[in-house]
């Protein structure tokens, strides 16, 4: 093209797009030239040096868990509650969610004694009451929850732990409008078998099954309850 005695020739399409890209991959090539090749695999029968544990877990598989003792745990639960009324089988049961927390210390190497907080709460449960059963309304919720003194055993160095605790424990339902009803406290017993990870150098993850029967007045009626937990649990060591 002519524009007076100038002449100004423009690039096509074509070449216009290749100069940018051209333009673009140019620093990208010089980069991957002044990098340095990545280092060859170490030769056979090399010795590959692993960082070490911290010294916190170290210490605690030489000399056992000790000092504080912290662990809350949270997973799907099941629960069961039974018992006569007036002659009448009455059972109520669901599954739900459980929630335990257990605060205390170790009074020899990996054994802890703490106190015991928590329990099972179990939605629209089902209930039969004779020979009719039926659900409750999901606004309902049964709950069984209660406290006491609870212990963990750590078998080392492989980090698995048992436990248990007696509790006091009571059961109530709130039907969602206000209106909560609770039975008298009973006395419960459970079983916790776990097993833990390290995350950190303070704090373990892992597994664990709850288990807990308890017996639990209700005026002139008691109730037979059962509670099932397959739990995550993390405890600060």
């Amino acid at each position: 093209m002519v524009i007076g005695l100038v002449s100004v020739q423009v690039p096509s399409m074509r070449t216009s797009l290749a100069s940018l890209v051209f333009a673009l991959l140019l620093p990208v090539s010089a980069a991957a030239q002044l990098a340095p090749p990545p280092p060859p695999p170490p030769p056979a029968g090399a010795v590959v040096v692993v960082a070490p544990a911290p010294a916190r877990v170290v210490a605690v598989y030489e000399s056992g868990h000790t000092g504080f003792f912290f662990r809350g745990t949270i997973g799907p639960g099941y629960g069961s509650a039974s018992a006569d009324v007036s002659g009448t089988k009455v059972r109520m049961s669901g599954a739900g969610v459980s929630l335990r927390v257990g605060i205390g210390g170790y009074v020899v190497p990996n054994f802890a004694l703490y106190a015991d907080l928590g329990g099972v709460g179990l939605p629209g449960p089902n209930v039969s009451f004779g020979g009719s059963s039926g659900s409750a309304s999901s606004d309902t919720t049964l709950v069984v929850a209660g406290f006491g003194l609870g212990f963990s055993y750590y078998i080392m160095p492989i980090d698995i732990y048992v436990g248990g605790a007696i509790r006091a424990v009571q059961l109530s339902i709130d039907d969602g409008s206000g209106t909560t009803a609770k039975s008298d406290m009973g006395v419960g017993g459970s079983l916790v078998l776990g097993k833990e990870f390290w995350v950190s150098s303070s704090l373990t993850l892992g597994p664990a099954l709850e288990l807990e029967y308890s017996r639990i007045p209700d005026g002139d009626t008691t109730w037979s309850v059962f509670t099932a937990a397959l739990t995550l649990s993390l405890t600060y060591n």
